[in-house]
């Protein structure tokens, strides 16, 4: 009996009994190797959960922990007795289905999932709402082996995610181009922060009434070895995605200061991204670079999208508040329209 409890602890999720990836890939490999005799549809399913962060954050772990145990169940109750759900992560899972006869309706299963874990979750502190991103690769149309497949959904997982979540993608060659064409230009992104293969231009700005120059907009360049010169159009989603924005920004700011304190008195305006609140201290990195490069604080503006402060976890109040008390203007942009405060 001991040696019974052992061996089923080893191969299984103590908090939802599920499979774990151990236990996973020792079912997938046999389900591969019938496949490779048999014939049939082999399909993999990788999902995590959405919404799932907050709820550690806003209720506890021991919160979490139930919401972990509820959509486990959830998701035995929507599969076969003959298929595989496995827990492999925090909040990651891994459904393994095999037909024969090739029937799979993964599609139709897919939808179950989605269906089945978006239903509102009753706990202690009150109906918790969750949801699903699944990813799907297919055996033997999308690979031919156990790593392929789990890395294939693995892809089309993160492209469900890009999709808003709450969705299911499937795998496919397209999808392994785009996101090779990703990782290669997130790699060159990195690359270009650490050879500071960055520039600014400035945008003029005039005063109508007498038409005097009276600021400057900057705005930001990529200096790529081999495409030229790229438009932030062209790099700053990814850079906010993989948080390189932060140390980009923070070039920008002070060169667009240090360019603005040589250039008499006029202002400069310079874009700050979301995660520029949200991570480190804004304002005294700001007070920092006015006071190396000399510029006073009503000669800088920063141009912000609408919900920029209240994306962050931060207190916008008090930052605005700091800001202005360094004489700092705030333009909220949100491409139609600028208010400036």
């Amino acid at each position: 009996e001991a040696q019974r409890e052992v061996r089923h602890m080893s191969l299984h999720d103590p908090l939802t009994g599920l499979p774990n990836r151990i236990l996973l890939i020792d079912r997938l490999g046999q389900a591969l190797r019938h496949a490779l005799r048999h014939g049939g549809q082999l399909a993999v399913l990788c999902i995590d959960l959405d919404r799932f962060k907050p709820v550690n954050d806003t209720w506890g772990h021991a919160a979490g922990d139930a919401v972990l145990r509820e959509t486990a169940r959830r998701l035995r109750s929507q599969v076969r007795e003959t298929d595989t759900v496995a827990r492999v992560g925090g909040d990651e899972f891994v459904v393994v289905t095999y037909d024969r006869d090739g029937m799979l309706e993964i599609e139709t299963l897919s939808h179950r999932l989605l269906h089945a874990v978006t239903e509102p979750i009753e706990l202690a502190v009150g109906p918790v709402e969750i949801g699903l991103s699944i990813g799907i690769a297919r055996f033997p149309g999308d690979a031919g082996d156990l790593d392929h497949l789990l890395s294939h959904a693995d892809l089309a997982l993160y492209e469900a995610k890009q999709a808003g979540r709450g969705t299911y993608r499937f795998f496919s060659t397209a999808l392994r181009q785009r996101l090779s064409h990703r990782r290669k230009l997130e790699h060159e992104l990195r690359c270009a922060v650490e050879a500071s293969q960055f520039e600014l231009e400035f945008q003029p700005r005039v005063r109508v009434a007498d038409m005097r120059l009276v600021a400057a907009e900057a705005l930001l360049r990529w200096r790529h070895p081999l495409r030229g010169r790229l438009a932030p159009a062209e790099f700053l989603g990814l850079a906010e995605e993989t948080g390189l924005v932060v140390p980009i920004g923070a070039w920008a700011l002070r060169q667009a200061c240090r360019r603005a304190a040589a250039l008499g008195d006029l202002a400069v305006s310079v874009n700050v991204a979301p995660a520029q609140f949200k991570r480190g201290d804004l304002v005294g990195h700001l007070r920092s670079i006015l006071a190396e490069t000399g510029l006073p604080g009503s000669r800088l503006e920063l141009e912000l999208t609408e919900g920029t402060l209240f994306q962050a976890a931060i207190d916008p109040l008090q930052v605005m508040q700091a800001l202005k008390a360094m004489g700092i203007r705030l333009a909220l942009d949100d491409l139609d329209r600028k208010s400036v405060v």
